[in-house]
């Protein structure tokens, strides 16, 4: 048996009055005009910069570890 008709779609003009809500276009400096986001994002900074800087550290001490290469490279990988 066929399919059921199906209702067809409304014309365009039958919603051409209506208008989407736009939203407002906001950048990177009306974000950092709200005290909570500019604490969170310099903390998020820090920690990025504390957390890159130690792990930099550790990679460049690695040699320096009295383990073999083996060892020295199970625990660079678990950091």
């Amino acid at each position: 048996s066929p399919p059921p008709p199906q209702d067809e779609a409304p014309a365009d003009d039958e919603f051409s009055d209506r208008e989407e809500p736009r939203a407002e276009a906001r950048g990177f400096l009306s974000e950092m005009c709200d005290p909570r986001l500019r604490f969170r994002f310099a903390v998020m900074c820090f920690n990025w910069f504390s957390i890159s800087l130690a792990f930099y550290g550790l990679t460049m001490f690695s040699p320096n570890l009295p383990f073999s290469v083996y060892v020295g490279n199970v625990i660079s990988g678990l950091v």
